[in-house]
C-alpha cells in the first residue's frame, strides 16, 4: 500500500530537506539504506528512492484494474457489446476513488 502526502513537494535529494531522512542515523526511514557518504543522495534523489511524484493537476485516480476485471468477467458471460459498454461506463463512474481529483 502507498501513502500520498498532499501538498508535499518532492525533495531534490536525501540531504535537501527530505522529511523521510533520519538525520541522526543518516538513513532513509523507508528503506533503511545508509545515506552517509553516498554521493547520489546529496544533490539528487538516488535511483533507489521510493518516492514517486504525482503530477498536478490530475483527475481522479481509481483502481482501474479491479474495474476492468469486473468488466472482463461480464463480457465472458456473453453480454452484448452495447450492454457491456454501458455497464463499463457505470462501473467506472462509481469506482472507489483512490486519490481525489486536484484542481
Amino acid at each position: 500500500m502507498s501513502v500520498l502526502v498532499k501538498g508535499m513537494k518532492m525533495p531534490k535529494g536525501c540531504h535537501s530537506g527530505c522529511p523521510l531522512t533520519d538525520r541522526d542515523a543518516f538513513t532513509c526511514v523507508i528503506t533503511g539504506r545508509d545515506i552517509l557518504g553516498d554521493e547520489d543522495t546529496v544533490a539528487s534523489r538516488p535511483s533507489w528512492c521510493p518516492l514517486v511524484e504525482v503530477p498536478t493537476p490530475h483527475g481522479r485516480l481509481i483502481d482501474a484494474d479491479k474495474e476492468k476485471a469486473e468488466i472482463d468477467n461480464m463480457i465472458v458471460q456473453g453480454e452484448v457489446f452495447t450492454t457491456a459498454k454501458n455497464f463499463a461506463s457505470k462501473v467506472l463512474e462509481k469506482a472507489p476513488i483512490v486519490i481525489e481529483a486536484e484542481e
